[in-house]
């Protein structure tokens, strides 16, 4: 059934996701979608290095970065970040206003003249079909052989069901994805397939919706019969090691930490295309001197 955004409502239909590499069961995907995918790297070099993804959109016959806000928090207005397939690059930054999870960046060149990846437009199918696209996990797999033109790394792909729709205002949307969204995904496009089978960006991963349980550490049980008498009290928290002893998971007072629940949390796109109309300086693609 079609449903279209209403105030203050959130939908939720959760079904599985699988995963998917490339474009194997998507052929559509191959091509020019990837050429635009990269893996972003922040801080290069240092302790705090953080990888994640970003994409190149043309919007006005201008090339912008697209990736996760909180991707750039540490930079100012400029920043320098390292693309594994097109090298350094120092770029200015534009972030969408909060809770928008968005940031545009502007390199001061065209990063690729393939087919842009057009904007989705209309209204969005609860429980409908997504994919979404990054490296998550820094995996950066070297192109298959004889699939295909790919950009080398490609993105790992990821097939999702909206699974809901949050309005937060009239313009700002956060989507909740029913797919797992591993560390490195941050920035990734998030794609649909409309009517005429055209994969369109609908949005941008920014996190995943954690559930905080009790943190744990393991203690070592001396023997067996120990290991049986607690079994019977709290049989989910015995195991035992590769070594063949048994120990006991036991609760660190005071210490929760997040886990994945499935549930990937991105924003739709537009508020970034607000912020571009804002600032339209990103390097011209009929520019002579970049051809």
């Amino acid at each position: 059934m079609r449903r279209r955004i209403r105030t203050g409502v959130i939908w939720v239909i959760f079904a599985a996701a699988s995963l998917t590499f490339c474009a194997r069961a998507n052929p559509q995907l191959a091509g020019p979608i990837f050429e635009r995918v990269y893996s972003l790297h922040i801080n290069v070099g240092t302790p705090d290095e953080i990888q994640g993804t970003a994409f190149a959109i043309d919007i006005d016959g201008r090339q912008y970065l697209i990736t996760a806000k909180h991707m750039v928090a540490g930079m100012g207005d400029t920043g320098k970040i390292s693309l594994t397939q097109k090298g350094d690059l120092t770029v200015k930054i534009f972030r969408c206003d909060d809770p928008v999870d968005i940031a545009v960046l502007v390199a001061p060149l065209p990063l690729t003249f393939e087919e842009t990846m057009k904007v989705a437009s209309g209204g969005l199918d609860i429980g409908g079909d997504l994919w979404f696209m990054g490296f998550p996990l820094g995996m950066e797999l070297p192109a298959p052989k004889g699939k295909g033109h790919f950009i080398n790394p490609p993105a790992i792909v990821k097939h999702a069901d909206l699974s809901g729709v949050e309005e937060i205002t009239e313009r700002i949307h956060r989507l909740y994805l029913d797919g797992y969204n591993n560390h490195g995904f941050s920035g990734g496009p998030v794609l649909l397939k409309s009517p005429s089978n055209e994969f369109q960006v609908l949005g941008v991963i920014s996190a995943f919706k954690p559930e905080y349980v009790p943190a744990t550490k393991v203690v070592h049980l001396d023997s067996p019969q120990q290991a049986s008498q607690k079994a019977k009290a709290e049989g989910w928290r015995i195991v035992k090691k590769a070594d063949g002893t048994w120990a006991e998971l036991v609760d660190i007072q005071d210490e929760i930490v997040p886990l994945n629940t499935g549930i990937a949390i991105a924003y739709e796109i537009y508020p970034a295309l607000e912020v571009i109309r804002a600032h339209p300086i990103g390097p011209a693609l009929n520019d002579p001197k970049f051809r």
